[in-house]
């Protein structure tokens, strides 16, 4: 191979490896579950969101209701990473980052704009403080209830019955019946266990 060979080889080489990285995460199935659920109207349709998506392919128990604007990330394997059980309420705008496993129990409730993450990045060096990727699963106990814009960090288990205040950042474990809030959440009491 001549020099100018070599070299367009390399660029073409170059190109070919950073479209293979760009488009690594696409998810097409889930692009198009999103386009579809987008045209429902905003403030109804709850229980056909949920029903698109289980027909997507993601555990969605009976009853279950989503609202609208769920932004669903991550790479891989996505629809294998979501388990919603039944009976349970995702308000709108809620974020859910599929780079590790997100279960959910049955009868939680979701506020409005509510983060689950399960990635995030180690501490790096001076130049570069985003280090490498660390992921961890998130799950959250049944009847559990997180407030509106609360963000439950990788690595959580919020338990059952637990009750996050809105606008709260969890990164620790919260005990059953429990109920926690600030950035970073605090427990702030402790909650019957008792059934209404």
């Amino acid at each position: 191979m001549s020099i100018k060979q070599s070299d367009v080889y390399r660029r073409w080489q170059r190109l070919k490896d950073l479209f293979l990285l760009e488009t690594a995460s696409l998810q097409p199935r889930l692009h198009a579950l999103q386009g579809l659920t987008a045209v429902l109207p905003r403030r109804t349709s709850s229980a056909m969101r949920a029903r698109c998506f289980q027909l997507a392919g993601f555990s969605v128990g009976e009853g279950t209701l989503i609202a609208s604007g769920l932004r669903i990330t991550g790479d891989g394997d996505l629809f294998a990473r979501l388990i919603i059980g039944a009976g349970c309420s995702i308000e709108a705008d809620c974020v859910f980052d599929l780079a590790e496993q997100i279960t959910i129990g049955n009868q939680v409730t979701l506020g409005p704009a509510t983060m689950l993450l399960t990635s995030t990045h180690e501490l790096g060096g001076s130049r570069y403080r985003a280090g490498a990727l660390s992921r961890a699963p998130v799950s959250l106990g049944a009847g559990a209830w997180l407030g509106a814009r609360s963000v439950v960090l990788p690595g959580v288990h919020v338990g059952a019955g637990a009750v996050v205040e809105p606008g709260s950042v969890v990164n620790k474990a919260v005990a059953d019946n429990t109920r926690v809030g600030g950035n970073p959440a605090v427990k702030l009491g402790v909650l019957s266990a008792s059934q209404p």
